[in-house]
């Protein structure tokens, strides 16, 4: 943090404590704005979105069915999240699939061994 007196400021648009960091300053230290550049994690994340919509879901509603919170489907729904095994399992069993449904198919490169 920053050498000086703690303050309080604001964005435009809501009253949060940033201490001596600026919106931007703070938003990129916790990687807010990150989205992964891995195909498979927005894909996932678009397989997740097209499920979901197409059950006519909405994002708080299978965040309640999975026992999450809403705003970490719209992480997984933005690459902004990777999602453990767990999280494949709970998703898949909130939208009435197979986990393998949820993944997207993932062509590995050949590597030598030394």
């Amino acid at each position: 943090m920053r050498a000086g007196i703690l303050r309080r400021r604001s964005c435009s648009w809501c009253p949060v404590w940033y201490g001596n960091y600026s919106l931007e300053e703070w938003s990129a230290t916790r990687k807010l704005d990150h989205v992964s550049n891995q195909p498979f994690i927005q894909d996932f994340g678009n397989r997740v979105r097209a499920l979901r919509i197409e059950r006519g879901l909405t994002q708080e509603r299978l965040a309640a069915l999975a026992g999450m919170h809403f705003s970490a489907i719209g992480h997984i729904e933005r690459a902004s999240r990777s999602s453990t095994l767990d999280t494949i399992l709970k998703l898949a069993r909130a939208l009435g699939i197979q986990p393998r449904e949820l993944l997207p198919e993932i062509e590995l490169k050949s590597t030598k061994r030394r």
